[in-house]
């Protein structure tokens, strides 16, 4: 499924603003008339997990005590019968269901949408918006039978779950990107380097994770003209964001905050990644 995995691709503007903001107030709509419901269903789970106190479940929950054994009987729970009050509980497990995050995306754009309409909004604002598209999108990977095909044909396409969950993956990287732009910008080179090299001694001492100290690419580049690969040799230097070398004229430069740490992410990514290749030698002290 071709998406668009850039935030900016998704901002309102213009006529699209206008609709953005109907959504909005749709997003408000749906979203009240959930929730008595959800109410209802936070009080079971309160009562559930022994707040037994009625009268501190109606102020927390800012409505009458009626209210609240209203919302109890709701879930078959009879507060005024004192075994009942007595009597152990455990909360039940209920697998998610859309229902449950139904209008949550629209729902978080909607707080946020004002702060979009600007060619370059705060990171915060990018971040929440790419969220509630996150949400969106799970709400419509719960509707989605297993099994189901990518149908393009249709008036209203249906992607299969494969493409759904492909997206998810592009819409987190996409959050994560904004995040880490964000602490790239309130880290100077030095902070930088010491933060990943502490991540790093946490890793392979605390989380007996193994980490990536070097790494030699061979990258295959967007240019018909040059022949073969050309090989990249990322090193880590203390003190130092990352040093990059290559036996090409074309690596030319050194790395900025952002894409030094980026690197470190995804070093970290492949290190955990490569645990099904190593066995438990790797991991635990000879016996």
């Amino acid at each position: 499924m071709a998406t668009s995995t850039s935030p900016a691709a998704d901002l309102p503007e213009g006529t699209d603003a206008a609709r953005a903001s109907l959504e909005a107030l749709r997003a408000w709509a749906r979203h009240n008339t959930q929730l008595p419901r959800l109410r209802a269903d936070l009080v079971a789970l309160a009562w559930n997990t022994g707040n037994r106190n009625i009268r501190e479940l109606a102020r927390v929950t800012n409505v009458s005590r009626d209210t609240i054994y209203a919302d109890l009987r709701r879930h078959g729970i009879d507060a005024a019968d004192q075994t009942t009050r007595r009597a152990t509980t455990t909360p039940r497990h209920q697998p998610l269901t859309p229902a449950a995050v139904a209008g949550l995306g629209d729902l978080v754009q909607a707080r946020v949408s004002s702060a979009m309409l600007t060619g370059d909004p705060q990171a915060a604002a990018r971040i929440v918006w790419l969220a509630g598209i996150i949400l969106d999108r799970v709400e419509t990977l719960l509707a989605t039978p297993a099994g189901t095909e990518t149908d393009l044909t249709s008036l209203s396409p249906v992607y299969s779950r494969a493409d759904q969950l492909q997206e998810l993956i592009d819409r987190g990287t996409s959050l994560i990107e904004a995040a880490r732009r964000e602490l790239a910008s309130e880290l100077t080179n030095a902070q930088t380097a010491a933060r990943t090299a502490e991540e790093q001694l946490n890793t392979l001492g605390g989380e007996l994770e193994p980490v990536i100290d070097d790494a030699t690419l061979h990258l295959t580049l967007p240019n018909e003209n040059i022949r073969g690969p050309v090989t990249v040799e990322l090193t880590r230097r203390d003190g130092r964001l990352i040093d990059v070398r290559g036996d090409s004229a074309l690596v030319d430069g050194q790395l900025d905050r952002h894409a030094h740490l980026a690197i470190h992410h995804a070093f970290a990514t492949i290190a955990r990644a490569l645990r099904p290749a190593l066995t438990e030698s790797a991991y635990l002290p000879a016996q």
